[in-house]
């Protein structure tokens, strides 16, 4: 696969430019494929790359500017820098919500990441409301019933936990 994104990226530098939204697009695919073989240096500078497109071809405050910021906020997580994470989640939180409304899907998954983030600080305080907020959101959106939730109920019982509240753990 990354032979395929690495010839895509080069067809589309030349035919559109180096800043192309396109390239962007390439940018990703070839970033999560140094994800998936472990290389997160590689993925980040590719999702930095593309971050920095988005910035330029959609503006910073686009709904795939927020995206992009999720992605390079996703591997920054991995790599331990949760301050700079948090700071690329926060402000891609605040893009969506204006571009695509308080209950969105992408805010959920925002939040839930934020919290991830504020899990790995040790500040579990500063992840439980982010959490409930993104349970919410999901439950609005996509039903009560809905499979996904289980796993936000479980980072959510594992925040309880961590902040000694076994009974709210259950």
């Amino acid at each position: 696969a990354r032979l395929d994104f690495e010839q895509a990226l080069l067809l589309r530098e030349r035919a559109r430019g180096a800043t192309a939204r396109e390239v962007a697009q390439s940018l990703a695919g070839l970033a999560a494929s140094h994800l998936d073989a472990g290389d997160l240096a590689g993925a980040l500078a590719l999702f930095e790359r593309a971050l920095q497109i988005r910035q330029i071809r959609n503006g910073p405050r686009a709904p795939e500017t927020a995206q992009a910021m999720n992605n390079v906020a996703a591997v920054l997580r991995l790599t331990g820098d949760n301050a700079r994470a948090a700071g690329l989640l926060t402000h891609a939180i605040r893009i969506w919500e204006r571009t695509k409304g308080p209950d969105h899907p992408h805010v959920a998954q925002a939040l839930e990441n934020l919290a991830a983030v504020y899990r790995a600080l040790g500040q579990p305080s500063r992840a439980r409301p982010l959490l409930s907020r993104a349970l919410s959101i999901k439950e609005h959106t996509l039903g009560a019933a809905h499979p996904s939730l289980a796993d936000t109920l479980d980072v959510v019982a594992d925040v309880a936990r961590l902040e000694g509240r076994l009974d709210d753990a259950d």
